[in-house]
């Protein structure tokens, strides 16, 4: 329906830990059962099997990661 869920502005270097706490704490709890997150690659995007599973136990039923290609 086009609407934004969230955004957020960093003043210093994302890591896995920032990410996953902003995800917990402001993105999945506005999240419905039907939503799809899609992600680049970005460092703290990586391990994907982890986030896969904790994406189905937090009820998000798909997560598609983009490739980033240089042209």
């Amino acid at each position: 329906n086009g609407r934004l869920f969230t955004v957020a502005l960093f003043h210093h270097t994302i890591n896995r830990a920032v990410f996953i706490q902003w995800l917990e704490e402001d993105l999945i709890p506005k999240l419905n059962k039907k939503s799809v997150l899609i992600m680049d690659n970005a460092r703290f995007h990586v391990g994907k099997k982890r986030f896969v599973n904790w994406w189905h136990k937090v009820g998000i039923s798909c997560c598609i990661y983009l490739h980033t290609v240089l042209i």
